[in-house]
């Protein structure tokens, strides 16, 4: 699996290690479908563009993983809001465009607007 793949050690619990030094210890880098070996490779790469005013954001998905993609419009806000459904991973590209609908307002109607996508292991049981 996915310890063999990266060449680390299958028979020990190396969960809580962090081999690269990144700051991101090895579970969490699995759940990002990561490589551990590798600083820097660990966050989910998404491009944001704007279409007809609104902000797309496109971003690759692991097959196992739920994406949470969150917003808000200032940084100082204490909380992010989700947008709802969260997407199951399908392996490929996701595209989801903010057109108001889970935000409350569309994109184009703000001077700014934050985004986060948080991946989540999807265990089922």
């Amino acid at each position: 699996g996915w310890k063999q793949k990266y060449g680390l050690d299958i028979n020990n619990n190396i969960a809580n290690a962090d081999p690269d030094g990144d700051g991101l210890t090895n579970l969490q880098e699995y759940i990002l479908g990561a490589d551990p070996t590798k600083p820097n490779a660990s966050a989910v790469p998404f491009t944001i563009s704007r279409t007809g005013g609104n902000y797309t954001l496109q971003f690759p998905t692991n097959l196992d993983r739920v994406y949470r993609i969150q917003w808000k419009n200032n940084l100082t806000d204490p909380t992010w809001s989700n947008i709802t459904p969260d997407i199951t991973g399908n392996g490929g590209s996701v595209t989801w465009t903010d057109d108001g609908t889970s935000t409350g307002s569309a994109s184009s109607n703000v001077a700014r607007r934050f985004y986060k996508v948080v991946v989540i292991l999807n265990v089922t049981p």
